[in-house]
Order: structure tokens, then C-alpha cells, then sequence
């Protein structure tokens, strides 16, 4: 019996010491985690987590290659608000997520113009959604924000550029960048400082050869430009316009960025040209406090600036770089309004659109495009047939007549694909009636399914309107007869032709022979044709 009561308690010793070095294990792999994880934390934080680790950037050469040194902001911080760790005012919630830090010093000469982009690049694991801010001062004394650039949120962002001019020279700039939000992963990154040019617009043409550059309008950076810049009444554009142009000694395309817009709508006109087939890309006018991008398929780019002598403005601001390819086309085809299904009635204007996306057709007699334009897409079954009438005019029911008042001059043009795109097709266009302000088409056949867009506007001008759209049985169409020699006989006004008929004129002829006198074949009972 005592051998047994022997064991037992021996085997309770044993059961305790295990039970002990159990719980020292427990400990120690408790305290090892906690040590780990700090350990861990430590490794991970960049150097730049903060005002005072900033990386010294080296100022890029003007004709060299921005450098491709990649940098991150896995395990960085949130700013913490104070003097040395600030929130950028225009950042998401004016706070700065998970930010790091960059500086570069200007030279004690010449001018300080540069451009800062932060590129993530193509990679997975690529920086998304950066914010960026430029201050002066000193990370421990306090810092002043300088500027401040921020995107919606937007995964597919991985870059942020901006210009930073009239720095102060031999001073320490610094480069805080972020994200947009704090769920956003941080990521790799490229940062580039590099100078470029600047010209204020003259009379006297220019010619900047450099890949990118700022120009602004006679007023220059703070000044509004004057009256009367290239104007003649008889010539809206011709031999005084300011004329700049721009031919880059690389790429084949032109980045255009309008910072700042603020320019008498329709009288005062800033137009982008082609400088070796002289095609008008865009007529800008108007105001505008978000930049506007596009690109041009140029290496030689024509800018004209013309005002009036009513009124000047703050003027523009526009910075353009040169790039290998163009990535986008130089089209507001793309922001169309989108027709859902027919019929369609719709009152809109031409005066909101900025740019002026569509000169140029493959219809003949497109002047109208000239002015700025409103575009609508409908994608077609095919094999349809569609009414479009567009009006700017009020009847009143007392006098039966237009308003005083009341503006002409729209115009209405219909395309199978985006008209000034080189493979578009007129399809059909309407001017407006000489008594109304008013346009149609009677019948345009869309005969193959696709996009179709319909292209209103007005020459040398802007104005509201309303647009009805409609589906209609579809006409006979006579083959094309634009010469007596291919007169078509309509015989009399028996039923041995179908009654709804239209006259095919493409391709040529004197439109105007549809007349009706005592010479024309076509007598008594045909109207509505011609012109």
C-alpha cells in the first residue's frame, strides 16, 4: 500500500513540474510574438515615415530621362497632424494616409519651374490612389504648404503630376506623399523633379522645341490678357492672332493640360491646330476650374488665341509634354449623351461643352461644326430609319410666330461612327430653315447595326435647343440623278411610282436643279426636295 501511495505522489510531482515548464513556454512564446511583431514593425516602417527622414531628391536634367529608383509606402504611418507631420487641406478628409516624405533644393539661379510626377507604374504591386503636397520651411520649426493635388478614388490611378512654378531659388522644398484613403494598400513608386520652360504669349510668333513647357496668355501668370488680341470682324482668325507653336524634337503626339481657363465664352477663342495639315483639333472659350486633358496626334502643334473688344479675363494657363504615342483621341465622342431608345425628346445646350470635339465630317458643307457642339450616340439594330428635329425657337399662341430674339443658326449632322475620327460615314444632315431656328432630317436610314451619332451645332457660337428623335418607316430610295442626263421621270402624280420616295444626292450634282418650273421635269406635284 505505501509503495502504491509512493507512485502516486511521484507521479503528481511529475504531473506539476510538466505542468510548470507548460506554462513557461506559454510565456515565452507570448513574450517572442510580442517581440517579433515589434521587431517587425520597426523593419517595416520606411525611412521617409516622416517630415525629418525625407529622401533627398536629386533635380532631373530637363532633356534627361526622369529615373525609374523605386520607393514605397508599405508600413508607413497616417500624419498625425502636427507642425511637422501635417494634413494637406485637399486631401480626402483632410487627412494624409499612410504618407512619406521626399525633398529637392533649388538652385540659387535662374527660373524655378518644375514638374513633379509620382508614377506607380504598371507593376501588381504599384502604388494606388496617391495624393501628393509641396511645402517650404523646416520639418521641426513647421512647415507651409505650398500646393496640394488630390484624385477621386480610383484603383485604376497609380499616378499624380503636378507643376510647381515661381519656386523660391536655393530654398529645400519637400514632397509628401499618401493615399486617398486608409483602407488603401500602399505601394512602389517613382518620384521625378525635373525643370521645364515657360513663355507668355506675344504677338510675335513662337516656337518652343523643348518636350514640355507652360505657356500663358499675354497677362502672363498674374495679369488678365487685353481686348483686341488678333481680332478682326471680318476675319475672326488670320495673320495677327498670338500665335505659339509647339514641335517637340521627340514623339509623335502632344499632351495638352489646361490648368486654368478663364476666357470670354464664344468671342474669345483659344483654337488648337495641326501645324502640318492645318486640321483645327479644338476651339476652346469658357471657364474652367478643373485641368482638362487630351492629347493631340501631332509632334507639330499650332496655338492660336484670339479676343474681341468687349472684355478680358484672367486668361489661360496650359502645359503640354510630348509623349512617344497617343493614348486617347482628341474627341468629346466618348462623353456623348447616350440616346436609351426611341422616341427621344431632350432640351440641352452647346454653350455648357468646352471644347468643340467634332470639326471637322466626311459630309461635305460641315462648316457648322465650326461652332461648339452637342453630341448624341444611339446604337442601331440596323436596317432603321429615324426623323431628328432640332429647334430653338418658342411659338406663342397669340402671335403664331417665333420670339424676338430668338438665335439661328443650328445645324444637325448624322454619322455611322464618330464623325472626324477617319472612319466615320455621313449618313445625313439638316441646316437650318432660313425663317426658324430650326433643323431636320426627314429620313436617315441607319442600314448596318452600330453607333450612330448625331452632332448638333452651331457656327461660331453656342445656344440651347431641343431634340426630337423618332423612328419612321423608311422611304424608297431612287438611285442618284444630280445631272439632266440621269433624270429620273416621275411621270405625273399617278400612283406608277410608290408615293414615299426620297432622292439619293450623294456623290455629286447640282442639288438645285430640284426646282420647280415650267422647264423642269419634275412638275406640279413634287415638293420638299432640293438645297
Amino acid at each position: 500500500m505505501r509503495k502504491i501511495l509512493n507512485v502516486i505522489v511521484e507521479n503528481s510531482k511529475l504531473h506539476n513540474m510538466f505542468l510548470q515548464k507548460i506554462r513557461r513556454f506559454k510565456h515565452l512564446l507570448t513574450f517572442s510574438a510580442l517581440l517579433l511583431g515589434v521587431l517587425n514593425t520597426n523593419a517595416q516602417a520606411p525611412t521617409n515615415d516622416n517630415c525629418a527622414g525625407a529622401i533627398p531628391l536629386s533635380i532631373t536634367a530637363q532633356s534627361a530621362v526622369c529615373p525609374t529608383t523605386s520607393y514605397t509606402n508599405v508600413g508607413a504611418t497616417d500624419a498625425t497632424g502636427a507642425s511637422n507631420s501635417p494634413n494637406p487641406i485637399c486631401f480626402n478628409g483632410s487627412r494624409a494616409f499612410k504618407d512619406v516624405w521626399f525633398s529637392f533644393t533649388t538652385p540659387t539661379t535662374g527660373p524655378q519651374n518644375y514638374r513633379i510626377d509620382i508614377n506607380g507604374g504598371t507593376a501588381s504591386t504599384a502604388l494606388v490612389n496617391p495624393q501628393a503636397a509641396l511645402y517650404f520651411g523646416n520639418c521641426g520649426a513647421g512647415l507651409f504648404e505650398e500646393i496640394c493635388r488630390t484624385q477621386p478614388a480610383n484603383n485604376s490611378n497609380k499616378s499624380i503630376s503636378f507643376d510647381a512654378t515661381d519656386l523660391r531659388a536655393g530654398v529645400t522644398y519637400f514632397i509628401q506623399v499618401g493615399v486617398y484613403q486608409s483602407t488603401d494598400l500602399g505601394g512602389t513608386f517613382s518620384v521625378c523633379v525635373k525643370p521645364f520652360s515657360t513663355y507668355i504669349l506675344t504677338l510675335a510668333p513662337q516656337t518652343a522645341t523643348v518636350n514640355q513647357g507652360i505657356l500663358f496668355d499675354s497677362g502672363g501668370p498674374n495679369g488678365n490678357y487685353k481686348d483686341g488680341e488678333g481680332a478682326d470682324s471680318s476675319t475672326p482668325f488670320n495673320d495677327n492672332n498670338y500665335t505659339f507653336n509647339i514641335r517637340p524634337l521627340a514623339g509623335s503626339c502632344i499632351e495638352i493640360t489646361i490648368d486654368s481657363l478663364g476666357i470670354e465664352p464664344n468671342n474669345d477663342t483659344l483654337r488648337l491646330i495641326d501645324g502640318r495639315t492645318g486640321y483645327v483639333y479644338d476651339r476652346i472659350s469658357g471657364t474652367s476650374t478643373a485641368p482638362l486633358v487630351f492629347q493631340v496626334p501631332t509632334n507639330f502643334l499650332k496655338i492660336e488665341f484670339r479676343s474681341d473688344g468687349s472684355v478680358n479675363s484672367r486668361g489661360f494657363k496650359l502645359s503640354w509634354k510630348s509623349l512617344s504615342t497617343c493614348t486617347a483621341k482628341p474627341t468629346l465622342c466618348n462623353a456623348a449623351e447616350v440616346i436609351p431608345s426611341l422616341p427621344f425628346v431632350n432640351s440641352a445646350t452647346t454653350c455648357n461643352d468646352l471644347l468643340d470635339g467634332v470639326t471637322n465630317s466626311p459630309c461635305t458643307d460641315d462648316e457648322f461644326l465650326d461652332g461648339k457642339d452637342h453630341i448624341f450616340k444611339f446604337t442601331s439594330q440596323g436596317g432603321q430609319c429615324i426623323k431628328v428635329d432640332v429647334t430653338n425657337y418658342l411659338i406663342s399662341a397669340v402671335l403664331g410666330s417665333p420670339l424676338f430674339g430668338a438665335p439661328i443658326g443650328l445645324n444637325v449632322g448624322i454619322y455611322r461612327g464618330c464623325p472626324g475620327s477617319g472612319v466615320s460615314e455621313c449618313i445625313a444632315k439638316g441646316k437650318l430653315s432660313t425663317r426658324l431656328d430650326s433643323a431636320f432630317v426627314l429620313n436617315a436610314k441607319l442600314e448596318l447595326p452600330g453607333d450612330y451619332y448625331i452632332v448638333v451645332s452651331k457656327k461660331e457660337s453656342c445656344s440651347p435647343f431641343t431634340i426630337r428623335i423618332e423612328e419612321v418607316p423608311c422611304l424608297n430610295r431612287l438611285p442618284n440623278a444630280g445631272f439632266c442626263e440621269k433624270a429620273l421621270s416621275l411621270n405625273d402624280c399617278s400612283n406608277k411610282v410608290a408615293a414615299n420616295i426620297v432622292l439619293d444626292l450623294r456623290g455629286g450634282g447640282d442639288t438645285s436643279f430640284m426646282k420647280f418650273s415650267p422647264r423642269s421635269i419634275n412638275t406640279g406635284c413634287i415638293s420638299g426636295f432640293g438645297g
